[in-house]
């Protein structure tokens, strides 16, 4: 970048636009190569003001009237523009000099203002820049020769010992919205609206890092985002996360502790756990806790569904209740008439009943378990 190139055109048209509101006199915007970049008057935009670089070479006001000769000016004041030390440019106000006088200290601060604002924002974008390279990098691999893994992780400070897992969040309206088909053109344009409106609409998310002890997190197309934490924040991120759940609209899949140095792995156990709490209708899931629903979720979903329909689909809705209370209580009669309320004969009069019409009887172990899977597939629902 130039030197006299570091106040942007879309910057200085922001200072002259803001100058604008609070004045009824021209004003430009100068580079310190002394060309104006924007002005209230755009047929001067591009032309040579020499006054302004007089302003900048003596470091104070310069007034222009019709006794001095500047090249490419006009009578009013020249203010520059310097900030931390550093001159970056010219705030010319066009007009009689003793009416200007008074609005230079004001344009001053506000173009002032507005630069220092550009540059806290242009660090918080680097900032945000490098932790979702880093959160790339542990995730997929990318750009290993960065730095080290003990490096990346003191930056954070995070610890080097010890494990790591991933969580990632999906917005509900994913799910819902999910299949939608339509132009090409238009899903483009629909995609980038959303990722700007999701990348901006965590409320949640300062939260959530101080409970997963971590500010590693990073937005991920179409409208997720993974967040990487230390075992230690573990507990406290499920906590937050199941109070949020509700309130947010937000699914969740929590992956496997894994070395930091391992991350992919516990991201594809995230992604599996988040599917599943998508089947379960349900706002949280943890990889650590699925058994066989995890291998039951990888079939297609006709498979799923005729095969539980094949045992189950003679059973009524009552039929299939007491069966699920039956198994919760491992096949035990009195607790699940206790349960259910009922004296065991009558319980036994319904397993009898569920046995006749599936053909499988529920108190023998291999029947039983091919009935604990069908009604494990008849809770799992499409995608």
């Amino acid at each position: 970048m130039a030197d006299y190139d570091r106040i942007s055109e879309a910057l200085a048209l922001r200072i002259v636009e803001a100058a604008k509101e609070v004045i009824r006199h021209e004003v430009n915007f100068i580079r310190t190569d002394g060309i104006i970049v924007a002005s209230t008057t755009p047929e001067r935009i591009g032309t040579r003001h020499a006054a302004a670089l007089e302003a900048l070479a003596l470091g104070e006001i310069v007034e222009v009237d019709a006794t001095t000769l500047y090249e490419g000016s006009r009578p009013g004041i020249n203010c520059p523009v310097i900030v931390d030390g550093e001159p970056l440019g010219v705030i010319g106000i066009a007009g009689d000099a003793r009416e200007c006088r008074p609005l230079a200290n004001l344009l001053t601060k506000i173009a002032e203002l507005l630069i220092r604002e550009q540059r806290l924002s242009e660090t918080r974008q680097s900032a945000d820049d490098e932790r979702h390279a880093a959160v790339r990098r542990l995730l997929f691999g990318e750009g290993r020769d960065a730095a080290s893994l003990s490096e990346l992780l003191e930056r954070y400070g995070l610890p080097m010992q010890g494990q790591a897992c991933v969580l990632v969040v999906a917005l509900r309206s994913e799910v819902e919205t999910r299949g939608v088909v339509g132009d090409g053109e238009a899903r483009s344009e629909r995609a980038q609206m959303r990722e700007s409106t999701v990348r901006s609409a965590a409320p949640w998310m300062d939260g959530l890092l101080a409970a997963a002890k971590t500010p590693l997190y990073a937005y991920l197309f179409p409208d997720r985002y993974a967040i990487l934490l230390p075992e230690d924040g573990y507990e406290g991120m499920l906590r937050h996360l199941r109070e949020l759940a509700a309130g947010y609209g937000l699914q969740a899949g929590i992956g496997s502790l894994q070395p930091w140095g391992e991350l992919s792995l516990s991201y594809r156990h995230a992604q599996l756990a988040l599917q599943q709490a998508r089947n379960d209708e349900s706002a949280v899931c943890e990889f650590r806790k699925l058994g066989l629903d995890l291998l039951l979720s990888q079939l297609p979903q006709a498979q799923r569904r005729d095969y539980a329909e094949q045992r189950l689909g003679a059973l009524n809705a009552e039929e299939r209740d007491t069966l699920r209370v039956y198994q919760a209580h491992g096949l035990s009669l009195k607790a699940a008439a206790e349960a259910l309320f009922l004296h065991k004969n009558t319980l036994q009069y319904r397993l009898d009943k569920i046995s006749r019409k599936t053909g499988l009887d529920p108190r023998r172990y291999v029947d039983s378990v091919e009935l604990y899977i069908a009604l494990l597939l008849d809770g799992t629902r499409s995608d």
